[in-house]
């Protein structure tokens, strides 16, 4: 008897190719350096590819990201279910809590207290409901953040280390919202995809997946085109 695997079925049917359409093109240019930044630094809105190219003529460019730690910012309003407070991925059973140093700020634990056990973010960005476009947040300095400012630290006698962050304004509405985008781990040297002098990759990403770029030396210019 015959042990080899049998032969695919092949259905007696044309198949029709699939065509992709781009409705926008966009190319932009960023002077990278030795510490990680956006490419581009704010993504077109309903993107579905992205090129990046490395023009240096000698420089090595490393690109690459991380999943997002996602995570709502204090007093968000939950349109979905008209609830207000202090919400935090309530699935991940975490919670803001009010800081004993500076101006307004919270810090993350398991809901009713412990260590939530999250990565320190390299970078942090924010979504809220002008538009849902990603903005860029200043790392500050725990117990003496500015508006929209975080930190990784421990400010309170935790016995841990979590995630800081100031927001002062609350919002008006339930349909008013403040989602956090911590990134854990962004391009180096060791973890990067390299990419050498006229080097370019390309895939299809959506503009809600966030590149950054790390180079081996200063002002190394990385052009970018986006297709939507």
């Amino acid at each position: 008897m015959a042990t080899g695997r049998n032969p695919a079925l092949l259905r007696n049917q044309l198949a029709e190719p699939v065509l992709e359409v781009f409705d926008v093109v966009k190319t932009s240019a960023v002077s990278v350096g030795t510490s990680a930044v956006a490419l581009p630094t704010t993504n077109l809105s309903g993107r579905k590819g992205l090129f990046i190219q490395n023009i240096h003529a000698s420089n090595i460019l490393y690109i690459g990201s991380s999943v997002p730690d996602i995570i709502e910012a204090p007093f968000t309003f939950c349109k979905s279910t008209k609830l207000t407070g202090d919400v935090v991925s309530p699935s991940r059973n975490l919670q803001w809590n009010k800081s004993a140093g500076g101006t307004n700020e919270w810090y993350v634990t398991l809901k009713g207290g412990g260590d939530p056990s999250l990565t320190e973010p390299v970078v942090m960005y924010a979504i809220t409901t002008a538009g849902g476009a990603e903005t860029l947040l200043t790392n500050g300095t725990v117990a003496s953040l500015s508006n929209t400012n975080w930190d990784w630290g421990n400010g309170d006698t935790l016995g841990f280390n979590t995630i800081y962050f100031r927001f002062t304004a609350i919002p008006s509405s339930i349909r008013e919202f403040f989602v956090l985008y911590g990134y854990p781990t962004v391009p180096s040297a060791t973890t990067g995809f390299a990419l050498g002098p006229n080097d370019s990759w390309y895939a299809t990403l959506s503009g809600s997946c966030r590149m950054f770029g790390m180079a081996s030396a200063a002002s190394t210019t990385t052009v970018i085109m986006e297709l939507g």
